[in-house]
């Protein structure tokens, strides 16, 4: 079976987001570091003279971030936390990844029509739209996102060349026979508690005493680095002003449905605004949740809509509001004003936070400390709490097979494996890096009784693992051989230190 597309397809993106009618056209990574703005079309990274652009980048930021704000309650996510899970990394190494296969396409001869574009155009993105395929609604889609057609469509030709190069080289049958071994051989099972002291996590339990901090700003060289450091934490030291908003919205632009938001606007009040909008509005990205916009500072929202939003106080309800989407009734329930923590109310925090870096003989030292009384307290069954003191994740009961060789989030590779499957119930195995000590212990072992289950669909499930090995494989020679350029905000990216 083909395998599925790694990535989420960007002219879906630019589509799915008009058609919901999401009227957000930012997001919060839109400064480099130092605070000057990106342009939509200011490249991000090349990979072999093909450009990823900041349009791209920010659409891609954005669909990652909604799926991760799904854990959160659909809660809009931080910079900080955008930061703490890694997406601005994510992003670009899937932007990378993409382009590489993309130019492996055209190195290949992969060929996609003009009218192949324009049919998958009308079959894939406008198949629910109510009246079909409309070239008018088509341009106004493009234009409120700044895109020609042009654009967009070699957006289209990007996506519909790296599907096809996927399907062509990761699908891998695997035969009944083979499925068969594996299902016996995924039937021997370990059952395990593990956690993982992350050198990294332990940073901020390094203690630094108020001399060594009074010590280090006395030489001006470390005031410049801390200067560095607080223009590089913009987002933390310099918060705009915000509003939490929500809003009802009426996609016809017509007199008579101005008239009907109108009479409905003289029955709103912030005790029924929420109820009405779940019932009224035709976002359906709001529908369902009271037509939350949750929090948003300046620059996120389109004119016409931000001004007004900004300009209502705390509690009030605006009149109808016309926008390219529709017309708009807006509900401002909180605000924040804008918040500066200067340079010198920062710096001892900043301090504090650069002499910690540099202990490193401390940090190795707290984490053998550490991963020793982890290991009495896995012995003694009682690890959560100094799991939870850390900030440390803690798996328990977790089943381990040999086949998988995955323990929660994480992979084994064959020694650790090895070391697991020929440990007896009791022991507790350490796996130690530099930056790490895993500690696993070994609850039982035994055999599987579903093997019915285990078998069901192992074939398809063989067949999507090898074609991820395989595409492994082959990303990692790609970018061996490509000549892959990232702006100064990647740096720590692994795959724009190529």
């Amino acid at each position: 079976m083909p395998m599925p597309t790694q990535f989420t397809s960007t002219s879906a993106r630019i589509i799915a987001s008009i058609f919901v009618f999401a009227i957000i056209i930012g997001f919060v990574f839109t400064t480099r570091q130092g605070g000057s703005f990106f342009k939509a079309d200011e490249n991000v990274a090349t990979v072999d003279s093909t450009p990823i652009t900041y349009r791209e980048f920010q659409m891609m930021l954005s669909q990652m971030a909604q799926r991760y704000s799904q854990l959160f309650g659909g809660k809009e996510l931080s910079p900080q936390q955008l930061q703490q899970f890694g997406l601005y990394g994510s992003t670009i190494k899937q932007l990378i990844e993409k382009k590489m296969l993309f130019n492996l396409t055209e190195n290949m001869g992969v060929i996609t029509g003009s009218q192949e574009i324009r049919d998958y155009i009308k079959d894939v993105y406008f198949k629910d739209a109510p009246n079909g395929f409309n070239v008018e609604q088509y341009r106004l889609v493009l234009r409120s996102n700044n895109l020609t057609p042009q654009k967009f469509e070699n957006m289209v030709k990007e996506d519909l060349q790296v599907k096809k190069i996927e399907e062509i080289l990761f699908e891998s049958p695997v035969s009944e026979s083979f499925a068969s071994e594996v299902t016996q051989f995924k039937s021997k099972v370990v059952n395990v508690d593990s956690v993982r002291v992350e050198k990294n996590k332990l940073q901020d339990f390094v203690k630094v005493s108020s001399k060594e901090i009074e010590d280090y700003l006395k030489d001006e060289k470390n005031i410049g680095v801390l200067k560095v450091m607080y223009d590089g934490k913009k987002n933390v030291y310099h918060k705009p002003e915000e509003v939490k908003a929500y809003h009802i919205l009426y996609r016809d632009t017509s007199p008579a449905s101005l008239k009907k938001l109108q009479e409905l606007r003289k029955t709103l009040s912030a005790t029924n605004f929420k109820s009405v909008a779940n019932k009224e509005t035709q976002d359906p990205s709001g529908k369902g949740k009271e037509g939350s916009l949750g929090w948003f500072s300046k620059g996120r929202m389109v004119p016409e809509f931000e001004k007004v939003a900004f300009e209502l106080k705390k509690g009030e309800i605006s009149q109808p509001v016309k926008t390219d989407f529709g017309y708009h009734i807006i509900y401002v329930e909180d605000k924040k004003a804008a918040q500066v923590t200067p340079f010198e109310a920062a710096k001892k925090e900043l301090a504090e936070e650069s002499i910690r870096k540099k202990k490193s003989k401390e940090l190795d030292e707290l984490m053998n400390q550490v991963a020793q009384n982890f290991e009495k307290s896995l012995k003694q069954g009682n690890a959560k709490k100094l799991a939870s003191e850390y900030n440390l994740d803690l798996t328990e009961k977790f089943e381990v097979n040999a086949f998988d060789s995955k323990l929660s989030r994480y992979e084994l590779n064959n020694e650790q494996t090895q070391q697991l499957f020929s440990a007896t119930d009791g022991d507790i195995i350490s796996f130690k890096t530099p930056s790490y000590i895993w500690l696993v212990k070994v609850n039982s072992k035994g055999t599987r009784k579903d093997l019915d289950a285990l078998a069901k669909n192992q074939e398809s499930q063989l067949s999507s693992k090898i074609s991820r090995q395989y595409r492994s494989t082959l990303i990692s020679k790609l970018t061996k051989n490509s000549n892959i350029d990232c702006i100064p905000d990647f740096n720590s990216v692994d795959v724009c230190k190529n």
